[in-house]
């Protein structure tokens, strides 16, 4: 062990900045999800932003002990990738109340993630 580091103590930080951003996160996912679903997204920059953000949610979810964050993330990455959905395959209106209701779920997992963690 490194002399003068407390790796539990480096953790608990990591993990609480990662359950401080989430209401940011869930915004930006927001406000990304709105321009691609109204049409917005002329050269693919919110769609990106999007996958990008969720994608990360799936990773960082598991790494911080929420794995039902994680899961509900991978279940929204596939309906916006933009390497396997063209912007107008996932702005069909079909498409776009699968991917509502995916996102829904991820919010509420976040929503749940954060009271959970409340003092």
């Amino acid at each position: 062990m490194v002399e003068g580091f407390d790796f539990d103590e480096k953790w608990r930080e990591l993990r609480g900045r990662f359950l401080g951003r989430l209401d940011e996160r869930a915004r930006s996912i927001g406000l990304a999800w709105l321009e691609v679903r109204n049409g917005r997204d002329p050269d693919g920059a919110a769609q990106s932003a999007l996958f990008h953000q969720i994608h990360s949610l799936s990773g960082s979810g598991a790494t911080f002990g929420f794995a039902e964050l994680s899961a509900a993330a991978r279940r929204v990455e596939p309906l916006v990738d933009p390497a396997r959905r063209p912007a107008p395959e996932v702005t069909a209106p079909a498409r776009q109340a699968e991917i509502d209701a995916a996102l829904a779920d991820l919010e509420r997992e976040m929503r749940r993630i954060q009271a959970a963690a409340q003092p």
